[in-house]
């Protein structure tokens, strides 16, 4: 059970980053499509981890621990969530989560029409 956890963690922590990044470059939503955006979500992802890593490591800070990571990784985030939504890269992942998934009640389905004739049925 743990194992899963941490592959679920390990997923997350590259897919975010890397989302959020894909939101500071392409930040419209016809610039990708789902697929696309998520295989450029986890390569800038990884890219993301890598470049974090490697600061980290360097020989004055020594700092390439878990902790320290974490906190990094979570601060990129925080600066690419900023960005994204300066760059208006939000405003498409706020308005599909605002849709309402179904119709209010009081509204009246409206019959469909025909594509040959292009009337409405009589339903």
């Amino acid at each position: 059970m743990i194992t899963v956890l941490y592959v679920v963690l390990g997923l997350a922590s590259v897919f975010v980053p890397g989302f959020l990044l894909s939101l500071v470059f392409f930040p419209r939503h016809g610039d990708l499509d789902p697929w696309e955006r998520t295989g450029v979500s986890f390569g800038l992802g990884i890219l993301a981890l890598a470049f974090v890593a490697v600061v980290l490591a360097q020989p004055s800070l020594k700092m390439l621990e878990t902790g320290p990571f974490f906190g990094s990784v979570f601060l990129l985030s925080i600066i690419c969530l900023v960005l994204a939504y300066w760059r208006g890269g939000m405003r498409w992942v706020i308005g599909s989560l605002r849709k309402p998934m179904v119709k209010p009640e009081g509204e009246a389905m409206e019959a469909p029409v025909s594509e040959k004739t292009g009337e409405k049925s009589p339903n």
